[in-house]
């Protein structure tokens, strides 16, 4: 999942709630994330920045600068994060939902070398299983847990905490992914990547030290210790700074705004915001999943709200700690030093003395009452007096709308509607959340089934006014002109000619066709014209043929029979939304989607 930044500043409720932070974070989450943010908060707020809206969750990481050999810093460009929920662990399959209130912070903000004493559950010579047992799903039952390897139990090692912080230099050669910072020459890159805990004691939402949650014996993989016997989704963060974009001198270096020049005190905060219906299914559904690629567009639970323009929709808001920490900075924000180590950094090197004067704060953004709820209309049903027609491909060069036009900074869908309607046209189209467009009719071969991407619009936050390059498509139904597209619904007629006689079609509606490859739903005569498709050319075709039922699909296509193939029924597809080629007021089906005609008219 792709997370845009949200705010950078002092800001972090987890450790320092209530109060300015010690050091620089930057957050991807909700728009309304501030000094005391609770679950509340968050599941409340009108947006995130990360692109499954029912995602409000928070996730934060210190931010990367470049300490220059005058002693300035500069800030290092860093769009935002990205945060991946894994199915791993030997009890996978027993995945549990993160409760409302959860938070965790992963990581050593004081560490300054790499730790190999301190290890997972399982250690360095390993634990087993004495008197028990693991099923095939990883739930260990009964026994003792007994250091050591012990004949006839189940054996478990575990592997230094300090693996879950690694480096990914992006260069031309693939370079092994330290715990600290070894190369950061990346041309693509140096992306910074960090697991979470993901065993749970069950009973505390969050601890200061933080042993409320656990590894996995094998950090990313393994087994939850007996303590820690709730297993949760794995959580996993990437961060790419961009290194390479940074003037470098002979004698500077990169530092984390906590004061870390060695990359071992890398840090995450994670702070549950998810809709609770919508984590539940999504574990249940995806997590374990073995034939997913792990993609959200797999996963139906999450396609409901996910936005590729979650950046756009929710941008990086206003900070709330009126204090510079962007571009270049005399000195990092706070009062952190530079400690190189390794020994650990001490606390004082990252805290301010008492009665040291603090920023001021600026208005963290309200919550309302509840949250956002953005309206998603269907295609082919009518709100009103306009019609959804769905969206559509468009471009500066060749627009699907070439009539009246206009862009509005308080752009809505409603305001693009009597627009189109004051200039007498009868389709009004929004894109890029400030646009409008207006025209009669829809380019031949137009294909209204796409994903607009969900781009709000401008002048409210509940609407979707297309997106990047595509347009939502909105058909009057009081229109005086000639034009509607047809046909609107099933049982609608046409006349038609076939030997010189008029004779008259029954539209029998949208079926589903050659699906997974499941064959023709009309195996008769059949013809293709990517140029001049009409409803008339294919029925008075199917009707010459002496064939009872005529099909099109994907604009151009004809296709006739008697009878529709096995387990196919005309109303069963949603997808005939393509414009004919010959003929743009009219529905020629779509992908898979044939609009099927009975050429008798019974």
């Amino acid at each position: 999942m792709t997370c845009g930044t949200i705010q950078t500043g002092r800001i972090d409720p987890v450790v320092s709630p209530g109060a300015i932070s010690s050091h620089v974070h930057k957050i991807s989450g909700p728009n309304n994330i501030g000094l005391s943010s609770t679950y509340n908060d968050l599941f409340n707020a009108d947006c995130t920045s990360c692109s499954v809206q029912d995602d409000k969750s928070a996730y934060w990481t210190p931010q990367l600068y470049y300490q220059h050999s005058n002693g300035s810093f500069e800030e290092v460009p860093n769009g935002g994060t990205v945060v991946y929920y894994l199915g791993r662990g030997d009890n996978r399959t027993s995945i549990q939902p993160f409760p409302p209130g959860f938070r965790m912070l992963s990581g050593d903000m004081t560490a300054r070398s790499y730790d190999s004493s301190t290890y997972t559950f399982g250690g360095t010579n390993g634990v087993t299983l004495v008197g028990g047992s693991c099923d095939g799903n990883g739930r260990c039952t009964g026994g003792t847990w007994t250091n050591g390897a012990v004949a006839g139990g189940p054996q478990f090692f575990g592997r230094p905490v300090s693996d879950r912080v690694s480096y990914n230099c992006l260069d031309a050669v693939p370079a092994p992914e330290p715990p600290g910072f070894n190369s950061t020459s990346c041309s693509n890159g140096l992306r910074a990547q960090l697991h979470f805990q993901s065993c749970w004691d069950g009973v505390n939402l969050y601890k200061s030290d933080n042993s409320h949650v656990a590894y996995m014996s094998q950090v990313d993989n393994g087994i939850c210790p007996p303590t820690h016997p709730v297993q949760f989704v794995h959580l996993f963060f990437e961060v790419l700074y961009g290194v390479n974009n940074i003037n470098k001198d002979s004698s500077g270096r990169f530092v984390f705004s906590n004061g870390d020049p060695t990359g071992y005190g890398f840090h995450g905060d994670f702070l549950n915001g998810w809709n609770v219906t919508t984590q539940a299914a999504a574990l249940a559904q995806c997590a374990s999943n073995a034939n997913s690629d792990g993609t959200i567009s797999e996963c139906a639970p999450l396609m409901l709200s996910n936005s590729d323009n979650a950046g756009y929709n929710c941008p990086e808001q206003p900070p709330l700690i009126a204090e510079p920490v962007h571009g270049m900075l005399d000195k990092l924000p706070g009062c952190n030093t530079v400690t190189p180590g390794p020994n650990p950094a001490p606390m004082s090197s990252m805290t301010c003395p008492a009665g040291s004067p603090q920023p001021s704060l600026n208005p963290t953004p309200s919550s309302p009452s509840g949250p956002a709820h953005t309206f998603y209309p269907v295609s082919g049903k009518t709100y009103g007096n306009w019609t959804y027609l769905g969206c559509t491909s468009d471009s500066t060069s060749t627009r699907a709308l070439s009539g009246a036009s206009t862009t509005s900074p308080n752009m809505t869908t409603e305001a693009c509607q009597s627009f189109c309607t004051t200039h007498n046209l009868p389709l009004a189209g929004t894109e890029y959340g400030s646009e409008c467009y207006c025209g009669l009719s829809l380019p031949q071969g137009s294909a209204l089934g796409q994903d607009c991407g969900g781009m709000i619009c401008a002048g409210n936050r509940s609407e979707l006014c297309g997106g990047a390059a595509k347009i939502s498509v909105w058909n009057s139904t009081t229109y005086k002109g000639a034009y509607a597209m047809f046909p609107a619904t099933a049982g609608n007629k046409l006349t038609y000619t076939t030997s010189g006689k008029a004779k008259t079609a029954t539209y029998l509606g949208c079926a589903p066709d050659n699906v997974n490859n499941g064959g023709r739903m009309l195996n008769g005569a059949s013809y293709t014209d990517g140029a001049a498709m009409t409803i008339e050319s294919c029925v008075g075709f199917c009707a010459g043929k002496g064939l009872a039922l005529a099909g099109m699909e994907y604009a151009g296509e004809c296709y006739c029979g008697n009878a529709l193939g096995k387990g196919s029924s005309a109303g069963g597809s949603t997808a005939c939304t393509m414009a004919c080629s010959g003929n743009a007021t009219e529905w020629c089906g779509g992908p898979n989607g044939l609009s099927v005609w009975n050429v008798t008219g019974s």
